[in-house]
């Protein structure tokens, strides 16, 4: 069992696809999930999964003349990226005889009397198969490069989120700044704004014996209400600007 599910570990992460350059069934590598839509998709995705998402196929597939058990489609960020078909165990010799005609002899990653997988084409764009007798002949491809970076996935996916959470994160930081500054005691309004700002009070803040002097000022921040013509001054330790130079 712990074979088993090394194998199809080892093959999720190395195993690529087509027939010159198209799966069969006109699964074409790259189109977007609408393209199925009406064959009766299924959603299987892992809800754990932001980029990728996976369909069990609708409709009947048929691969070297033989029926399909089933068929799943997996597209990352809505690209179509892979296209695995399920065939009955006694497919194997059927599928490699005609892979083989394509591609030539493939790296057989192992053998078994029970088991057997082999790889043809390239390791991001090839075609892999394995048979495990619990699952029958299973027929995987895989075109890595549809998970290359395209400028569209700023736009959904786990980027989109990163993206509005860093914005989101700086205009709160900026809109809660903006209230503690601007408020006026006197008129209660938030129409304070900056009137000048001093610096004094020049001091090295290193207590380190044989270190290098590390000097800081303090600065004072003057406000003025332009309703009410109230004024504040907010003053801020040189110590802090001390504390975040030695980060």
């Amino acid at each position: 069992m712990k074979k088993m599910f090394f194998l199809v570990l080892v093959l999720s992460l190395t195993v690529g696809d087509l027939f010159s350059g198209t799966p069969p069934h006109g699964f074409e590598m790259g189109k977007p999930t609408k393209q199925w839509e009406a064959d009766g998709l299924k959603d299987i995705s892992n809800p754990q999964s932001w980029e990728e998402t996976r369909f069990e196929y609708g409709k009947p597939v048929t691969l070297f003349g033989i029926e399909a058990n089933k068929a799943e489609l997996a597209f990352w960020n809505k690209r179509l990226y892979e296209v695995k078909i399920t065939l009955p165990m006694e497919a194997w010799d059927e599928v490699k005889k005609n892979l083989d005609k394509e591609y030539g002899q493939p790296w057989i990653i192992d053998t078994t009397v029970t088991e057997k997988s082999g790889q043809w084409g390239e390791t991001k764009n090839g075609v892999a198969v394995y048979q495990i007798s619990s699952f029958g002949t299973i027929v995987t491809f895989t075109d890595e490069a549809q998970k290359d970076f395209h400028f569209g996935d700023l736009f959904h996916g786990i980027l989109l989120w990163i993206i509005v959470t860093i914005v989101g994160l700086f205009v709160l930081n900026w809109f809660i700044a903006w209230l503690l500054t601007s408020y006026c005691k006197r008129c209660k309004t938030f129409n304070m704004k900056l009137a000048g700002r001093d610096v004094d009070n020049f001091k090295d803040y290193n207590t380190e014996i044989l270190g290098n002097a590390n000097y800081h000022h303090d600065t004072t921040y003057k406000y003025k209400c332009s309703r009410c013509g109230h004024t504040r001054k907010d003053k801020y330790s040189g110590f802090w600007s001390y504390v975040r130079s030695k980060d």
